[in-house]
């Protein structure tokens, strides 16, 4: 069981009223920041499969931490890929999700 100087106050997450352990941030942001790297690649490549596959990757990671714009964020990629239509705004999307996820995150101590 961790004790409380194992814990933190999360910045970002809705779930930050409660303290999180400073190991799962660690894991959560790492893993975010890697999906968010190759969602960005698959759309500047434009593969729709690994479009799909990573937004809705990351839905699923946001919908357990109840983030809910981030939520919405990649179902609207997802949608649009499903569509196969609008790179552009998919590359927009995904900037906005990158912005919501990780602005907060970098004054962090």
């Amino acid at each position: 069981m961790p004790g409380m100087k194992d814990l933190l106050f999360s910045p970002v997450l809705p779930l930050s009223r409660a303290a999180i352990p400073v190991l799962f941030l660690q894991v959560f942001e790492q893993t975010m920041r890697d999906d968010m790297r190759s969602l960005q690649t698959a759309i500047r490549l434009g593969s729709r499969r690994a479009i799909l596959h990573h937004a809705h990757r990351m839905k699923g990671v946001l919908a357990i931490v109840e983030s809910v714009p981030g939520g919405r964020l990649c179902t609207a990629i997802e949608r649009l890929a499903e569509e196969r239509r609008h790179p552009a705004r998919m590359a927009v999307l995904a900037d906005a999700l990158e912005c919501c996820l990780f602005s907060t995150w970098e004054g962090r101590e």
